[in-house]
């Protein structure tokens, strides 16, 4: 594309070329045709890939079916291809506490303050590109 308007210039969109090494040039033409070209400039071009791999988590406390009482830790395995964000509880399918930041992730819950019978427990990771992945469910009866 030729630019006739000083200051002379043009935008360079890297994500339709390919990563790695770029050599750029300019060529200046004036009215009567005559030609010169500029000394080379070397680039690199390191277009990020977005990241679309979704975390895994699975909850690995309490085991699904398992009575309990009492006060508990509820705990989650979380990995990702670039890194976990965060991990959120949920009980009966609100979320419970705030998103655990840290590995290892957990939480800690007094059973005392739900209803004697069954409930479920999930957890939900979250990388930093916002992709999240549910566990499966464990269900668990509270005997206080």
């Amino acid at each position: 594309m030729e630019d006739t308007t000083a200051a002379y210039g043009i935008s360079l969109i890297t994500n339709s070329l390919t990563n790695g090494t770029h050599t750029l040039t300019a060529t200046a033409r004036d009215t009567s045709g005559n030609t010169t070209t500029s000394t080379s400039v070397t680039v690199t071009v390191s277009n990020s890939t977005p990241d679309t791999t979704s975390p895994t988590v699975s909850i690995t406390s309490p085991t699904n079916l398992s009575t309990v009482s009492g006060s508990i830790n509820i705990t989650a395995n979380a990995s990702d291809n670039v890194g976990v964000a965060g991990v959120q509880f949920r009980l009966d399918g609100v979320n419970f506490g705030s998103e655990d930041q840290t590995a290892a992730y957990g939480i800690n819950w007094d059973t005392t303050t739900a209803t004697n019978g069954s409930h479920v427990i999930t957890a939900i990771a979250r990388d930093a590109a916002g992709n999240t992945t549910t566990a499966t469910n464990v269900t668990v009866t509270v005997s206080n």
